[in-house]
């Protein structure tokens, strides 16, 4: 491999290096978002081994290095995917791994590298600080640190996903990918083009963390001041040096599209309700641009990877919640009531008489402004979407119940970051 270019022969090797370690992820055609004209697949990357694509690029890095450089150890530094795929592939190589990770990295992901037998180092209160103390580490200790994305190695394995996915559709004229640094569009993209300029290669990244869209729209790299999401794995504020460039001297450019929180929180609901797959938010962008009425109709074969699956199980809950009220499937309002008895009842007798179903409720009789004789009650009721919230709401007021109306607004606001 020539320093900075990766070519369609580097990519198959790497598929051949990767032979022993990989699983075969399915595809599967989606019906609940195809169309008559538009097929729509779901590569589940998200049953890869260590859950996510990124033990693709980690594996092809670390079997490359020399029997010094084994010899010496790794180090890798991330909250998440990339550094599973390392430890994994350090195990498989009997190398010692020693893992940078922020302090506060949830327990189930610190566990997830122990138990591939790395060193687990927590320092820092990101992913910068943590980087920070890899880096100080490799020096003092002589590991060869394994970048998640600015490594020629790792792009080529992650680009073995694209030729899994043309085994399966060798026809398939879009692929859509997550883009964080831009390791794995960078892959995809290279391998998809030198067999098949005409596949069309779009990135997604959470409109909060779009640092490559940005970017690729600037012409130069951009560093963004912040970034939050809840699509964690892809949450960076700069675009990777290597993959920035290469996807800029791509012959046929790549598209880049961002998805807000809302899109991201729908799209992990739907492949729970519709798919049955568990998705991470990095892992559901792709979905979320398709049901935003992002990606365009006329492509007749569309692949959504589905790139991971590591979504931490205590917020999962609060990122469905989120998805629920979004689409207007869980509304949260205030109502205003007289303090008498039966007018809770009453109140819950309209709502379930509409079909209704009430998730939470609480009653709230003194505070600031509220007059003698009201109270005010918080509700939270599950619904069958837009129209059907509207239903609810309309047939309140029509039986003499106050809506609080800014307090519909205020819970709407709160999903925003």
């Amino acid at each position: 491999m020539s320093s900075g270019v990766i070519t369609i022969e580097d990519i198959k090797r790497a598929r051949t290096t990767l032979e022993p370690v990989l699983e075969k992820t399915p595809m599967v055609r989606s019906d609940a978002l195809s169309t008559k004209t538009q097929q729509v697949y779901l590569k589940l990357e998200c049953l890869q081994r260590t859950g996510a694509f990124n033990i693709r690029g980690a594996y092809n890095k670390i079997a490359n290095l020399s029997d010094e450089e084994k010899s010496h150890g790794i180090i890798a530094s991330s909250a998440g995917n990339h550094v599973h795929g390392v430890a994994l592939a350090a195990q498989q190589f009997g190398i010692h791994a020693v893992i940078c990770m922020p302090e506060e990295t949830p327990y189930v992901k610190i566990e997830a590298c122990s138990r591939y037998g790395a060193e687990v180092v927590l320092k820092g209160n990101d992913y910068d600080e943590a980087y920070e103390e890899a880096k100080r580490l490799a020096d003092e200790n002589k590991y060869t640190y394994i970048h998640p994305f600015e490594d020629e190695l790792v792009i080529a394995g992650q680009g073995t996903l694209c030729l899994d996915i043309l085994d399966s559709i060798p026809d398939v004229d879009c692929i859509v990918v997550p883009i964080g640094g831009g390791g794995l569009i960078a892959g995809v993209a290279i391998a998809a083009k030198s067999i098949n300029p005409n596949i069309e290669i779009i990135g997604v990244q959470a409109a909060s963390s779009a640092a490559m869209q940005e970017s690729i729209s600037q012409g130069h790299l951009v560093t963004l001041k912040k970034a939050v999401t809840i699509a964690d794995e892809i949450q960076v504020r700069a675009a990777g040096t290597k993959t920035f460039s290469l996807l800029q001297t791509l012959p046929h450019k790549v598209r880049i599209l961002a998805v807000s929180e809302d899109e991201i929180s729908e799209a992990i609901l739907f492949l729970l309700e519709n798919q049955h797959v568990v998705a991470e938010g990095a892992g559901a962008v792709p979905v979320a641009a398709m049901l935003a009425g992002k990606i365009p109709s006329q492509f007749k074969k569309v692949c959504l990877l589905i790139a991971g699956g590591n979504i931490n199980v205590t917020t999962i809950s609060s990122i469905i919640d989120r998805g629920l009220l979004s689409s207007k499937r869980r509304i949260r309002f205030k109502a205003i009531i007289d303090d008498k008895v039966g007018q809770v009842s009453r109140l819950a007798s309209v709502i379930g008489d509409n079909k209704g179903n009430i998730f939470n409720i609480n009653q709230t009789r003194q505070h600031q402004g509220m007059k003698l004789g009201y109270q005010e009650i918080d509700m939270v009721v599950d619904t069958a979407g837009s129209e059907h919230s509207e239903q609810i709401l309309q047939a309140l007021r029509k039986e003499g119940f106050r809506i609080k109306e800014d307090s519909i607004e205020i819970w709407e606001q709160d999903l925003g970051t």
